[in-house]
């Protein structure tokens, strides 16, 4: 590996989707998802003076940049691709981002997960390899978004001592040249809120099936509770509302139609700053992360900063950057290595959920102090600055 001259040291970020996420000019508080760990990574960066761009590539045959870094952002290029990439840029370290779970995994809980909600039987999971992945694993390092990430891809083989674990990254913000947790306001319900005496639950993401909205809304449909709402933020489900095409199967949009009309399911236009992050969570008594396989959600983390109770799937990798005890857990199935009753998990939902609420505290189970996501970001940014170390 060549040595660097730190005060000309290049970095490229390489991704292959998406051209609506650049970095500059954008606050870091406006920053969402995974964009907000590696935003952490930019400010890192111009902190230190290094420079740095973005390239889209739907295939690495188009980056003709040079760099002192190259960081593949959470594309999945093939083995040979990164091979022919690497040997056009000999001695160049790589580093990539693994933000989503082997697919083999992912392929068997979505099989599980149709087969116990729709009564479907398809083929087993893909070979457990996949050639994409092999391609990501030739980096000279490879981030891991969370513990079961990791864990998973060691279990397939894959080598673990290649791989950097990455924790979530709260909101944050840049204040006396450093990168420290952002002060967010209480959320305060409102008035209205007040008034009801019912029960809200709150769900947050995109994929109806993998993200357990589905496996949710049979458990909230069982619930014996009075006034209980669902309220829904998922960009998908919210483009159903407008009409919009949203690519999924026949029998998945048949179990959304149920769910719509519904009248105790609200569904809401994503929130996409600060302020609707807060006011969504200001009428939650409690999030709901029933995810079959989730190497996050951020939303974890933000319920966390912001004080909402939550309860999560044990396959949610984010639950592990928290302190042990201020998440509900719920055991999700692991179709990929052990059958149960389709109903399984959603009858442990309703148990979770009613014992919740039974507890009548809509911050039950919560530290009495504010949460500190401190630590949180400190360990991200000490993470980042030792890679660069690595390399510059």
């Amino acid at each position: 590996m060549r040595p660097m001259n730190k005060a000309s040291a290049s970095v490229v970020f390489i991704q292959g989707f998406g051209h609506d996420d650049p970095f500059t000019g954008v606050p870091p508080e406006a920053l969402w998802g995974w964009q907000r760990n590696v935003g952490i990574l930019i400010a890192v960066l111009n902190l230190k003076g290094t420079t740095w761009k973005e390239k889209y590539a739907r295939h690495l045959s188009e980056v003709k940049e040079g760099a002192d870094l190259f960081v593949l952002r959470d594309w999945r290029y093939s083995h040979e691709e990164v091979y022919q990439f690497r040997k056009r840029n000999p001695g160049v370290p790589v580093i990539s981002m693994l933000f989503q779970g082997p697919r083999h995994y992912i392929d068997s809980q979505r099989i599980g997960e149709e087969k116990a909600l729709f009564g479907h039987t398809q083929p087993e999971a893909h070979e457990q390899q996949d050639d994409s992945e092999k391609g990501l694993f030739l980096a000279d390092c490879v981030i891991a978004r969370s513990r079961l990430n990791a864990d998973s891809f060691a279990q397939l083989g894959y080598p673990k001592e290649k791989m950097v674990l990455l924790p979530h990254a709260p909101i944050w913000t840049l204040r006396h040249g450093s990168v420290c947790a952002a002060e967010l306001p209480c959320a305060e319900s409102s008035p209205a809120r007040r008034r009801h005496e019912g029960f809200d639950l709150m769900f947050v993401g995109e994929n109806p099936l993998r993200k357990g909205l589905l496996r949710l809304y049979h458990a909230f449909s069982s619930l014996d509770i009075p006034g209980k709402r669902l309220h829904v933020y998922s960009r998908t489900i919210f483009r159903y509302t407008q009409g919009m095409d949203v690519d999924l199967p026949d029998c998945t949009l048949a179990h959304i139609r149920q769910m719509m009309a519904d009248p105790s399911v609200v569904v809401h236009a994503p929130y996409r700053d600060v302020a609707g992050l807060v006011g969504a969570h200001a009428n939650a008594d409690l999030m709901v992360c029933p995810s079959l396989y989730d190497c996050g959600p951020n939303a974890l983390v933000e319920a966390y900063q912001l004080g909402t109770p939550v309860l999560a799937s044990t396959l949610c990798g984010a639950v592990s950057d928290l302190p042990a005890g201020s998440v509900h857990l719920v055991t999700a199935p692991r179709w990929w290595h052990q059958q149960e009753i389709g109903s399984a998990f959603t009858e442990r939902l309703v148990e979770q959920i009613t014992r919740f609420y039974l507890r009548n505290d809509r911050r039950a189970g919560l530290p009495p102090y504010k949460p500190d996501v401190s630590p949180l970001v400190e360990t991200i940014v000490e993470t980042w600055a030792s890679l660069l170390s690595r390399f510059f």
